[in-house]
């Protein structure tokens, strides 16, 4: 027979060892020996779940603790509703930086998250299949039927069906640039003088500005 607790986490998994060490609340609190508290691992196969010291989880384990797993963390939810309206309020900033870079608006009546947390969202939209993780830095990754898209500060990345887009104050490429297509195209070259025109093999033509040079 199982039975399911809430537990908190006293030691996080390693390398060697991929499970949780656990104190079964009210039933453990006096065992100060970490030694002898239960080890559970995540209750779904082949996934691994690693908790900081100190969360609450709920775990599922027989009658005399030998055998348990970890079902996940424990959601402590009270009419205080002040956690989930910033929430809210970053949603709404998500979609005006969703539409501001042409990646489509996301209807959060359709939002499937994944995890949250007050550091990052990450979340699928079920209505258009968006898939999105924001971080509370503002930086944001997406993938949607118009491209993927990269966005940190000013500097932005884009890829769409015909088009790369690269955005940013400062851009700084290492390596040989190629410009056309493999068969006619050349490696980028250096000039010190504007309005340099270089005509590469695919017809295309490279005219450097006072910014940047060819």
């Amino acid at each position: 027979m199982y039975v399911i607790n809430r537990a908190v986490v006293v030691s996080t998994c390693t390398i060697k060892d991929p499970r949780l060490t656990v104190r079964i609340l009210s039933l453990m609190d006096e065992i100060t020996d970490v030694n002898v508290l239960p080890k559970y691992p995540s209750f779904f196969k082949n996934k691994i779940i690693n908790f900081p010291v100190g969360s609450f989880v709920w775990v599922i384990t027989t009658d005399d603790f030998y055998l348990g797993y970890v079902l996940g963390e424990s959601n402590i939810f009270t009419e205080d509703a002040t956690k989930y309206i910033q929430l809210n309020t970053r949603i709404t900033d998500l979609n005006k930086e969703t539409t501001k870079i042409g990646a489509g608006f996301l209807d959060s009546t359709s939002l499937n998250f994944l995890y949250v947390d007050n550091n990052i969202i990450e979340a699928i939209d079920t209505s258009n299949g968006i898939k999105f993780t924001y971080n509370s830095s503002g930086s944001l990754s997406l993938q949607s039927d118009r491209g993927i898209f990269f966005k940190f500060g000013n500097s932005f990345f884009s890829i769409s069906n015909d088009e790369i887009l690269i955005k940013s104050k400062s851009i700084s490429l290492s390596g040989k640039v190629q410009m056309g297509t493999k068969s006619g195209g050349r490696y980028v070259l250096g000039s010190s003088s504007p309005n340099v025109s270089y005509k590469i093999g695919d017809g295309a033509v490279i005219i450097s500005t006072g910014d940047v040079v060819i």
